[in-house]
């Protein structure tokens, strides 16, 4: 028992994760759905456990799940926060979408109050600050090349 519970341990939390879904995939190795209540402190922990794992692992790029909270202070982790005003990003929305201006901003203004209550409600965050990241580019200005150059430039030095 107690070599089982070290090979368990070796193996980390993404691996096992990764493991039990290839062990209880359906039809077709596609996985069943699971119903999971998001709100629950286990929950939580088990995304600011992936995602500290997951830069543990080195080289990678964590886009999601407000990840500059959890690896405040890791040695070796760049957070990186691109954005842009909201009249930028209404006009992407609308040509990415297909949607006219009214409904990107819209669109826009609802994927800020969802991200503002996720970091509110997993992190206690009242507001989310520039000061939660090491590097802020803002894409009203810089091009994507550009920005992707600071970022790079930065990054690997």
């Amino acid at each position: 028992p107690s070599e089982v519970a070290q090979v368990e341990a070796r193996k980390g939390l993404l691996g096992r994760i990764l493991e039990n879904l290839a062990r209880t995939g359906g039809a077709g190795g596609m996985v069943e759905p699971v119903l999971i209540d998001i709100t629950t402190p286990g929950y939580e922990q088990l995304i600011v456990d992936v995602i500290r794992e997951t830069a543990a692992m080195g080289m990678a790029v964590i886009v999601a799940h407000g990840a500059s909270i959890p690896l405040a202070g890791t040695p070796g982790v760049l957070r990186v926060m691109v954005t842009a005003s909201t009249n930028t990003r209404a006009a992407r929305v609308a040509q990415a979408e297909s949607v006219d201006p009214d409904r990107a901003r819209k669109l826009v203004a609802d994927s800020d109050a969802a991200r503002a209550d996720y970091f509110h409600r997993f992190y206690h965050l009242e507001r989310e600050l520039p000061t939660n990241y090491d590097l802020v580019v803002n894409t009203d200005v810089l091009t994507v090349e550009q920005a992707q150059a600071a970022v790079l430039a930065i990054a690997l030095t």
